[in-house]
């Protein structure tokens, strides 16, 4: 494994982790995609939200049935 990839493992798993310690998580978005028909139409598709999430269960924790 090269040394960028596996750096790029243990970033991905630092921040995997610190997502997971949260008791709470939430972020606000706004998106945008541009497309341009065979006309030379140009169209715009722009989306905006929230998400939240004020209690979680941690994933390595059991659940009760």
């Amino acid at each position: 494994m090269s040394g960028q990839l596996l750096q790029q493992k243990q970033m991905l798993k630092a921040m995997s982790d610190y997502m997971a310690s949260e008791k709470a998580i939430s972020f606000d978005y706004d998106d945008g995609l541009e497309v341009v028909t065979k006309d030379d139409q140009k169209l715009a598709l722009l989306s905006s939200g929230s998400v939240r999430s004020a209690s979680r269960v941690p994933a390595d924790s059991p659940t009760s049935s």
